[in-house]
């Protein structure tokens, strides 16, 4: 994207018009560890759509809605950390597996892996955006850019496709490990 130096000039003119003000506005609704990191995120966006800010008076109210959104995203992203550390806190400490049980557990993580990978690039993100991110089926929309219906059956189909896959996984590491246990005997 090209820029000319009046946009340069007219991004300058509201960052030194109206620093403090946004500066203050996030302020006052963000802990102050976040103030810096949501001012930048207000004036990086102010610099994508310089095009669309209004001229005078205006210019700040334009801000003002552009910090609205900043805030409310850096506050949803504080509330799954919280959530994320309340789950994690949650969780009893186990006592470590014997070796085992780890090599199985190994093993059958890296051959769902292994079938994740074989996902299309675009069902891969949709299943990371449910599970890693815990983003609800509209907020996964909002993201990809498709309605709450179609994030749906699409998700629906891809967790069958990976079931498929895993399956396969499943098959193949069958016949390739070699049997240790005969029927009714042992090690």
């Amino acid at each position: 994207m090209d820029r000319c130096p009046s946009q340069d000039a007219r991004l300058n003119q509201l960052v030194a018009t109206h620093r403090n003000a946004v500066t203050a506005y996030c302020y006052r609704r963000l802990h102050r560890d976040d103030v810096n990191d949501a001012v930048a995120d207000v004036f990086l966006i102010a610099w994508r759509k310089i095009n669309q800010a209004p001229a005078g008076d205006e210019a700040l109210m334009w801000l003002y809605g552009v910090a609205r959104n900043v805030v409310h995203n850096h506050n949803r992203s504080a509330r799954r950390r919280r959530r994320l550390a309340a789950k994690m806190a949650s969780l009893a400490p186990s006592a470590t597996p014997k070796p085992e049980v780890q090599v199985l557990r190994r093993d059958e993580d890296q051959r769902l892996l292994m079938a994740v990978d074989r996902l299309k690039p675009t069902e891969q993100e949709l299943l990371r955006l449910r599970t890693w991110e815990e983003l609800s089926l509209a907020e996964i929309g909002e993201v990809v850019g498709l309605s709450t219906r179609a994030v749906e059956s699409r998700l629906a189909r891809t967790r069958k496709r990976l079931a498929v896959l895993l399956e396969q996984e499943e098959r193949r590491h069958a016949e390739q490990t070699p049997r240790l246990v005969e029927k009714g005997g042992s090690l």
